[in-house]
């Protein structure tokens, strides 16, 4: 990627889009040529998973970032703010109240998100529902709903 800096959570989708649409192919199927099969044998290709950093996980798999108030990718736990109203208070663990996500609401909730029609609806349902559109979930197809 160009530059010095990573790209923004909203800029992320324009460099993964070309990886995207390989993998999309790939999983409807090519044939690739062998020696024993020059008219190709076909094969399919799924992306599994995503392995990277924390930070770059989250903005590649459309969560919002470790310091958001729903920040758990795993649950729907929504942490409150300190009294500074900046920072985030991630004590008071109590698992036996979680809520983990669901995939399919994972999804929902991103489709959600990428026809808001505006940033300011958009940063609304980031903060209350801790999902941002990610054109990685294109490729994800099933594997997103074990998140």
């Amino acid at each position: 990627m160009p530059g010095l800096k990573e790209p923004k959570s909203k800029e992320i989708n324009h460099y993964l889009q070309p990886m995207v649409d390989d993998l999309i192919r790939l999983y409807e199927g090519l044939a690739i040529p062998t020696f024993e099969c020059p008219s190709g044998v076909h094969i399919r290709a799924t992306l599994m998973m995503v392995a990277c950093d924390i930070l770059a996980a989250r903005k590649t798999s459309g969560f919002t970032s470790h310091n958001s108030t729903c920040a758990c990718y795993k649950c729907n736990r929504h942490f409150p703010c300190l009294e500074n109203g900046v920072n985030v208070d991630f004590c008071g663990f109590d698992f036996s109240r979680w809520v983990l996500r669901d995939g399919i609401e994972n999804r929902l909730h991103a489709e959600e998100w990428e026809s808001a029609s505006n940033p300011s609806e958009r940063h609304w349902l980031e903060v209350k529902n801790g999902v941002r559109w990610s054109v990685v979930i294109q490729t994800l197809g099933c594997w997103i709903y074990h998140i």
